[in-house]
């Protein structure tokens, strides 16, 4: 009889354990989709930003706007009103590997690190008049759903076609 109890508690002590574990492997994860999701929307809110700076740009200065930039430029915090520098095209500084390295930290409590850039094509790939420039702006960001190996695993763009054409 006394044996028969104690394997009875043994048993009830281990799915307690059980069920326990199960909860907390639960919250972690959603935890975890939480950060996600807010990095998400943060992104989505830079990359908007991004946008907002190359309208300003193209409104400072429209024939640097559409003659010399093409390619693909680091789109840092300090050009964003109120930055550090001018809102023209001399914030923007050419991209290669490794020339964006310096992440900026839009959200330092969840320890997410955003890497923006924009990259310039001349044409939209459409028929409209006046000068064209296609403009898309890429935030990338690493957090835990991304493989060891894999920095910048997630990525969020805004496409915008600009134009310099004034109706008569």
């Amino acid at each position: 009889m006394r044996g028969q109890a104690l394997i009875e508690v043994l048993i009830a002590i281990a799915i307690g354990v059980l069920i326990l574990t199960s909860a907390t492997v639960s919250t972690v994860g959603s935890l975890g989709n939480m950060v996600h999701i807010k990095s998400q929307s943060d992104a989505k809110e830079y990359a908007q930003e991004g946008i907002d700076i190359m309208e300003n740009m193209q409104t400072i200065n429209a024939s640097t706007f559409y003659g010399e930039t093409i390619g693909k430029y680091c789109l840092p915090l300090t050009c964003a009103p109120g930055g550090t520098k001018s809102l023209d095209i001399t914030c923007l500084t050419p991209y290669s590997p490794g020339a964006c390295v310096i992440p900026v930290p839009l959200n330092p409590k969840l320890n997410i690190n955003y890497i923006r850039t924009v990259t310039f094509a001349n044409s939209c790939g459409d028929s409209s008049p006046g000068i064209e420039k296609l403009v898309q702006v890429n935030v990338s960001w690493t957090d835990s759903k991304c493989d060891i190996g894999h920095p910048l695993c997630n990525s969020y763009s805004i496409n915008n076609c600009f134009n310099d054409y004034q109706s008569p």
